[in-house]
């Protein structure tokens, strides 16, 4: 297909974290690892607890990254309770917290529970103070100016794309993420920080990684989000170390947990999976998972912030078999060589989507949000265009509208061996290759399941 275009900005499970949260994880154990973490952390009136013996509260932006965890987990109900504490504690104006990662983190998990007011207003005050292009472009960690990290301008690059702002958006992955003087590109490293006096921090951080991949993903650079992923493989291995330091509350041992929530979306479902087993497998009689994930877990007192890492890590990895958010290409089994294409690249409302020779453009690969259970959304990785049913009769077209979380563009997955069979969320009709062709340009439409190879549709990594 001729004439090829990336967007700067790719709304990466677009439909999913703009409108509602999406469920993560739908398996037994991502279910049981939240509810046990629940069972002893999660207080609606009071905010999370710091221990399970009922201890302090946590602090601000350890607050904000435990209420995503339950964003991650689908439990909106819990996450909203928890802002409603946040705001009772902080307020709505937090420009008296001189750090702009804190104040970043905690803009994100409004933003991704639907408070972008909140959310918003903060951000772009944290952006007007701390953004500059002396010493390197980008955003300064707090201000005294001292440094600037990737733990603020990792986060700071995905949320500007949250918000669709692509000029911000690439200002940081631009003039920070990817910029040689902190980020060694022949792998996607991103450095720590850098100081006042141009000296830099190469420490490696699974949540500075994180929000490498995360950012990288979120603004259409898959292959840097794949090679970081890849760097993450080999820096941190299987299980991730624990980065944590003193009695379980240290800023450290959540890390894991934020890598876990960016990983995917750069194609390490895989690489998540296999720390999640770990994990798991060394919880303690109550479902908690410690820093340390190759021995069992204590069944003493834990710390809410510490366990939190390996609860994410189990929600946000992918189960056995099953579908996971990110980037996906679709290969219909009645023509293997090709892929389920748009049309051009083109975002109009109404948009042909076909089935293409398979070439590796951002048309061919599909954001996959799940909105619960088996269904998902399926935006082109071109912005928030998502795949639907349209009218859903037999034999109508299957296009590209405007995501909006109609049943249209709601796909059930139905499991069928290696393949899936889609269904639309309007009567059930399957996603289907018009007459089971092979031929460039083929439509894709709705069609009564029969189980055919039109029908059956292999998933993917990025861009593969």
């Amino acid at each position: 297909m001729k004439n090829r275009f990336l967007l700067p900005i790719l709304a990466l499970a677009a439909f999913g974290w703009f409108a509602g949260i999406p469920a993560a994880r739908a398996d037994q154990n991502g279910t049981l690892a939240i509810n046990s973490w629940n069972n002893k952390f999660y207080n609606g009136t009071n905010g999370f607890f710091d221990t399970n013996n009922a201890g302090t509260q946590s602090s601000f932006w350890v607050n904000a990254e435990m209420i995503e965890l339950e964003e991650d987990a689908g439990y909106i109900n819990n996450a909203n309770a928890e802002l409603t504490h946040f705001t009772n504690t902080y307020g709505t104006n937090w420009s008296g917290n001189n750090f702009n990662d804190d104040i970043t983190w905690a803009a994100i998990a409004y933003r991704r529970a639907g408070q972008t007011a909140v959310a918003d207003s903060n951000f772009n005050m944290m952006w007007n103070r701390g953004y500059d292009t002396n010493l390197i472009q980008g955003i300064w960690w707090s201000t005294s100016k001292g440094s600037k990290q990737a733990c603020v301008n990792g986060p700071a690059c995905i949320y500007a794309a949250m918000m669709g702002d692509s000029t911000r958006a690439n200002l940081i992955w631009n003039g920070f993420l990817s910029n040689p003087r902190v980020c060694d590109t022949s792998k996607y490293r991103i450095a720590d920080h850098i100081n006042l006096d141009g000296s830099v921090e190469w420490v490696e951080l699974s949540y500075n990684m994180g929000v490498e991949i995360g950012a990288a993903a979120w603004t259409g650079h898959s292959t840097p989000a794949s090679m970081a992923v890849n760097e993450s493989k080999s820096a941190f291995g299987i299980p991730i170390r624990s980065e944590g330091t003193g009695n379980g509350d240290g800023d450290g041992y959540g890390f894991r947990g934020i890598f876990a929530r960016y990983a995917n979306l750069g194609g390490g479902g895989s690489y998540l999976s296999a720390n999640a087993t770990d994990a798991w497998n060394n919880r303690n009689s109550s479902g908690l998972m410690a820093g340390t994930w190759t021995s069992r877990t204590a069944d003493t007192a834990q710390y809410a912030w510490e366990t939190s890492a390996g609860a994410a890590m189990v929600v946000n990895a992918p189960g056995p078999g099953m579908l996971a958010n990110g980037v996906h290409t679709l290969t219909p089994q009645c023509a293997t060589g090709s892929r389920l294409d748009d049309n051009n690249a083109g975002t109009a409302n109404g948009n042909k989507v076909q089935i293409w020779s398979h070439n590796g453009t951002q048309a061919q690969n599909w954001s996959f949000a799940n909105v619960g259970g088996s269904n998902w959304n399926m935006a082109v990785n071109l912005g928030p265009y998502c795949l639907d049913a349209r009218a859903g009769t037999v034999g109508a077209a299957v296009t590209l509208w405007t995501c909006g979380g109609t049943a249209a563009q709601k796909w059930t997955a139905v499991q069928t061996g290696n393949n899936y069979n889609f269904k639309n969320g309007i009567n059930g009709n399957c996603l289907d290759v018009a007459g089971a062709l092979s031929a460039n340009g083929t439509a894709v439409q709705n069609y009564t399941c029969n189980n055919s190879s039109a029908q059956a549709w292999a998933i993917s990594g990025m861009g593969q």
